[in-house]
């Protein structure tokens, strides 16, 4: 009972429904308080997953991983860039072999007897607005703070195999986003290895998924040519982890100002709602900065310059909105060029 979850579905596109659940709240804090002699030793991370996985315990993983691919295209004119979708992975995962793993390494002894004790049965889940009870068996539980930890500790073996096969190849995991960076060729035969180490697990790659980075026509032909979609093939810049990386500054540049263009589509829903001037404010301001930092985060300036000025725009006309001033056109503000 006290490991029970509440089970709501939320709409999913193009069709269907995203399962979300949400679990009592003294797991949580139980799970924060037990993983904290963890979270707090800094040469953790590095014991743990020695630079493969740098998607817990690594503050600034994601950062570093598009920094890292980005530094590897720059260098090498020839590197082409992979990242392998794999699906419903947390969901799945075959929960004896996280158990096994977990609890076979030392440095985890702290958080030992709480997840045994909270993953070696079937939880609950009650289906919101039904009388329906489903039993989660497999998989890490969703909100769960030790469901990432206990995720990337179950599949670094195999991430660590995987670059072990292909030292032509760099690979880097930020938990279930799996990249890597290489010939397109080593690339290839790298997908099939990871979907033969990853079985065991449960966990199923979806190439029709897959996105490749190229660097020349003719491996967009031998990409076609295997199955792949043109829509996941790019030539200039990939998208990747909210940021883009390629040899194109121009095509990472449209690719950043989209991202900015969509935090705008979401600030205008935000606008349309029925809550207060001031919430609507801090709502608003805190999504751009968010964008915006990220943004910063991982891209050099000269292609950040413009995607600010259009976070200024933007915060310019929803503070009009809000307190029903005239629109001011960004030109005649200098405040914004200086």
């Amino acid at each position: 009972m006290l490991l029970a979850s509440l089970l709501f579905g939320v709409p999913k596109k193009p069709t269907g429904l995203r399962p979300i659940t949400a679990g009592e709240v003294w797991w949580k804090v139980s799970a924060v308080l037990g993983m904290s002699p963890i979270t707090t030793n800094p040469e953790m991370a590095m014991q743990l997953f020695a630079g493969v996985q740098l998607g817990s315990l690594h503050k600034g993983g994601v950062e570093a991983v598009i920094h890292l691919l980005q530094a590897q295209v720059d260098n090498d004119p020839t590197a082409c860039v992979a990242a392998f979708d794999t699906r419903n992975a947390f969901n799945t995962i075959r929960r004896g072999a996280m158990l096994s793993r977990v609890l076979a390494i030392p440095l985890l002894r702290p958080i030992h007897a709480l997840i045994a004790w909270g993953y070696r049965r079937p939880a609950p889940l009650h289906v919101v607005s039904t009388d329906a009870t489903l039993l989660s068996t497999e998989g890490v539980r969703q909100g769960d703070p030790l469901a990432s930890l206990a995720f990337d500790i179950t599949t670094q073996p195999e991430l660590v195999a995987l670059q072990q096969t292909h030292p032509d190849c760099r690979f880097w995991a930020v938990h279930d986003d799996v990249m890597g960076g290489g010939p397109l060729r080593s690339l290839l035969v790298a997908q099939e290895t990871l979907q033969r180490l990853l079985h065991p697990l449960q966990l199923t790659l979806r190439p029709d998924k897959t996105r490749y980075l190229v660097r020349s026509l003719a491996q967009v032909e031998v990409l076609l040519g295997r199955g792949h979609s043109r829509d996941h093939i790019f030539t200039c810049a990939i998208p990747l982890l909210g940021s883009a990386v390629g040899p194109c500054e121009a095509e990472r540049l449209r690719m950043i100002n989209a991202k900015v263009e969509s935090t705008a589509n979401r600030v205008t829903i935000l606008t349309s709602l029925a809550l207060p001037a001031q919430m609507k404010f801090v709502l608003i301001t805190y999504a751009l900065q968010m964008e915006l930092l990220w943004q910063w985060r991982t891209n050099p300036p000269n292609l950040t310059a413009t995607a600010a000025l259009r976070a200024c725009e933007i915060m310019w006309s929803v503070v009009s909105a809000i307190i029903c001033l005239p629109m001011v056109s960004m030109d005649a503000l200098d405040v914004t060029r200086a």
